[in-house]
């Protein structure tokens, strides 16, 4: 049985393959992911016990209360072995073994663990030690061991980068897009077209400057324009009272103020006026 799961955290999704199709986790590669834990669990705690001792070896104590410390460091390191495989496997559902060994933990139907699900399985793994290990004798015949059938959760094969691989992959992006051209991504701004005149030809390009024809246009409005508000100061002008040596004629004066506006028509090519 083949199911597509999203890895938390990431876009894209991993096809896990689980114990049905014979490909599950074998019994070497998870004990070698349970001592990289086991050693990173120890670590922490002598650590810990060690800074501990240090700090009580100032401050003196009595034979009475020493006594108590011991079952109560019992009892914070076995939270604290509780607290590194469920917070782990609810937060990307790999520990710092299962990451190095390649190896990630599922829910049943392909989903992230969730925390109480986490817990159970911890408690499973717990159990499963007990007897000589023998709860985990399942996965030597490629089924599910005692707690993953108690979580219902799987054990896939996750491949990925290791962490200075993702370094020199996003190093080796960035520098490939400072290289890439501004053209390049950035292209300009494309003519437009519009369609043909009768709707069936192919689309033509429409040219940004003015045609003879529209400058011709333009010409001939202006003139227009010019002529006519020389004609409205000459009216202007006959309404007012005359002066010596003004025009008898307004009209005329307005024609001719139109003739010395409006260009004069060239002569065809036939002769013709």
């Amino acid at each position: 049985m083949t199911s597509v799961a999203e890895s938390p955290g990431s876009g894209p999704s991993v096809q896990t393959e689980t114990e049905d199709d014979g490909h599950s986790v074998g019994v070497v590669t998870r004990s070698v992911s349970w001592v990289l834990d086991a050693i990173a669990i120890n670590l922490v705690a002598i650590m810990s016990g060690l800074g501990a001792q240090l700090i009580l070896s100032i401050f003196p104590i009595s034979p009475s209360f020493a006594s108590i410390l011991k079952p109560i460091a019992g009892v914070i390191y076995i939270i604290w072995c509780g607290a590194y495989f469920v917070v782990f496997w609810s937060w990307t559902g790999q520990t710092l073994g299962a990451r190095m060994m390649q190896i990630r933990l599922l829910a049943a139907h392909g989903g992230r663990v969730k925390p109480a699900r986490a817990v159970v399985r911890w408690v499973g793994m717990t159990l499963a030690m007990l007897p000589l290990f023998a709860g985990f004798a399942p996965i030597l015949v490629g089924r599910r061991g005692f707690p993953d059938w108690l979580a219902h959760t799987v054990v896939i094969r996750a491949p990925q980068l290791s962490l200075a691989e993702a370094r020199r992959a996003a190093v080796r992006t960035a520098r490939d897009g400072q290289r890439t051209p501004p053209s390049a991504t950035s292209p300009g701004p494309k003519p437009s077209a519009s369609a043909s005149d009768d709707g069936s030809g192919p689309p033509r390009e429409v040219s940004s400057f003015p045609s003879n024809a529209q400058r011709q246009t333009s010409a001939s409005l202006t003139s227009d324009h010019d002529a006519n508000a020389a004609i409205t100061a000459v009216q202007r002008t006959s309404d007012s009272p005359p002066d010596r040596g003004s025009a008898e004629r307004p009209a005329e004066c307005a024609q001719a103020c139109r003739r010395s506006v409006l260009p004069r028509a060239e002569p065809s090519t036939n002769g013709r006026a």
